[in-house]
């Protein structure tokens, strides 16, 4: 089990209890439209890493990443694609390319869209599916 996939683990252990209700009020969409005018907005990937997005005067967004702890060696790749952007760590792209971690989990201006943003949610809430070991 490589470091990533050990991380990630255990951070699913961790938050699997820790989902958030979702509140009445605004929607998920009217705040990510909303933050993608006004002021920056930052959301912690899976990995633990902080996603900064700043809108820019004309309404282009700039995504700036602080590493999460013991990962200032990784490398990130951003995409904007159909006016939503994705922030890739480098350690992660062979997960997402095979299937084993959905990349909607790197997908920041969703996460921002559905409240899992800072500032709205101290947790990631993550589905788990797999097939049961039986040599434990």
């Amino acid at each position: 089990m490589d470091r990533l996939t050990a991380a990630i683990s255990a951070g699913l252990l961790m938050t699997i209890g820790a989902i958030p209700q979702a509140s009445a009020g605004t929607s998920g969409t009217d705040e990510a439209q909303t933050s993608s005018r006004g002021a920056a907005v930052a959301v912690r990937l899976l990995t633990g890493d902080r996603v900064i997005l700043t809108p820019g005067p004309d309404g282009r967004r700039t995504a700036a990443v602080e590493p999460g702890p013991g990962r200032e060696g990784i490398v990130f790749h951003t995409q904007e694609t159909d006016g939503s952007l994705s922030v890739l760590p480098s350690d992660a792209m062979d997960l997402v390319t095979t299937g084993t971690l959905d990349r909607s989990l790197f997908d920041v201006t969703s996460l921002i869209a559905q409240g899992y943003d800072e500032a709205h949610a101290d947790a990631l809430p993550l589905i788990v599916s797999g097939t049961a070991r039986t040599d434990w």
